[in-house]
C-alpha cells in the first residue's frame, strides 16, 4: 500500500493541471527534498556515488587503483544498471504489478501457447567460437628468453605468493647441469647431496611455506636420497623423481601462471613501459636475476 502524507494530498488539491504537479512539489518541499530528487542529472551523480561506496564490496583491489577502470564500472553500473532499475521500480504498473503478487494468492493463468522445444542449456557458450590466438598471448619460453619480461614475470609470480615455483625450475636445471657429470669426485658428490636435502627441505616437506604438492613417489624417491648416503646421489642420474617433479611445476607454470600473467597488471605495465626486449639464453636469465631478491 501507497502512504501519503497530508502535505501530499494538500498538493495534489492545490495544483490544478497535473504537469505542475512536480514544480510544485519542488517549490514546496524546499531543502527538505532529498538530493536525488532535485533533478535526472543530480539523481544520476547520486547512483555514481553510491556506486562508489560498494566498489571495496565487488572489486578486487587492484581494480579501483586504476581510475580509469573505475570510472567506467561506475558508469556501466550507475547509468545502464541501477538508474532504469529505479526507473522501472517507480513505474506505478511495476508497483500495482508488485502488489497483486504478493496480494492475490491465485493461481496464474494457464499457459496458451505451446511450449518450445528443450535446448541444452547455455551450449553456444560452452563451445569456443573464435579459436584463434590471442596477440598478448606468450609462452613461457618466449618470457625466459626476455630479460625484462622475466623480470616482470617474477613480479606477478611475487603477487601470486608463486616465485619459488620458478625458484625450483632454476634449482633443476642448475642441478642436472651438473649431475650428468659421468664422472663426479666425492666433494662433488657431497656438494649434490647438501643440494638435494635443501630441494627437499624447501619443496617437499608439509611445512615448509615454499612447498609444492609432488605425487608421493615423487617425494618419497627425493627423500631416500636425501636421507641417505651422498654416494646415492648418482642414482638421480637414471631416477625419475626430479624429471617428474620438474615436469609437473614445468605444467604449472605453462598452463596455470603463464596464462594468468598475460591478464595481469604486471604484463600491462610491461606492454604500456614499450621496453626493448634483451635476448638472452636461459643461463644468463638464472645468472643475473637474483630469486633471493624477489
Amino acid at each position: 500500500m501507497l502512504l501519503c502524507t497530508g502535505m501530499d494530498i494538500e498538493l495534489v488539491n492545490q495544483v490544478k493541471h497535473s504537469e505542475y504537479l512536480q514544480q510544485a512539489a519542488l517549490e514546496e518541499y524546499g531543502p527538505d527534498l532529498h538530493l536525488a530528487l532535485r533533478s535526472r542529472r543530480d539523481e544520476l551523480q547520486y547512483l555514481r556515488k553510491l556506486t562508489e561506496l560498494l566498489f571495496p564490496y565487488i572489486l578486487p583491489p587492484k581494480a579501483t587503483e586504476c581510475r580509469s577502470l573505475a570510472l567506467l564500472i561506475q558508469e556501466i553500473l550507475a547509468g545502464s544498471v541501477f538508474l532504469p532499475s529505479l526507473d522501472f521500480l517507480a513505474d506505478p504498473d511495476t508497483v500495482n504489478h508488485l502488489l497483486l503478487i504478493f496480494i492475490d494468492d491465485s493461481p496464474p493463468e494457464p499457459a496458451t501457447e505451446p511450449p518450445s522445444p528443450l535446448v541444452p542449456f547455455l551450449q553456444r557458450y560452452a563451445d569456443a567460437r573464435n579459436k584463434a590466438q590471442s596477440a598478448l598471448k606468450l609462452e613461457l619460453k618466449e618470457i625466459r628468453e626476455q630479460q625484462d619480461l622475466l623480470f616482470w614475470f617474477m613480479n606477478f609470480l611475487k603477487q601470486e605468493g608463486a616465485v619459488h615455483v620458478l625458484q625450483f625450475c632454476f634449482t633443476v636445471e642448475e642441478f642436472n647441469d651438473r649431475i650428468l657429470c659421468p664422472e663426479l669426485t666425492d666433494d662433488e658428490m657431497q656438494t649434490l647431496h647438501e643440494e638435494v636435502k635443501k630441494i627437499y627441505v624447501t619443496y617437499c616437506l608439509d611445512e615448509s611455506i615454499d612447498k609444492i604438492k609432488f605425487d608421493p613417489f615423487i617425494v618419497e624417491e627425493i627423500q631416500q636420497v636425501a636421507e641417505g648416503s651422498y654416494r646415492n646421489v648418482v642414482k638421480l642420474q637414471t631416477m625419475r623423481c626430479l624429471f617428474e617433479a620438474y615436469e609437473h611445476v614445468m605444467n604449472l607454470l605453462e598452463t596455470v601462471f603463464t596464462p594468468m600473467f598475460c591478464h595481469s597488471d604486471e604484463y600491462f605495465r610491461y606492454l604500456l613501459k614499450g621496453a626493448e626486449s634483451t635476448t638472452r639464453n636461459s643461463k644468463s636469465n638464472r645468472s643475473s636475476l637474483n630469486l633471493d631478491d624477489f
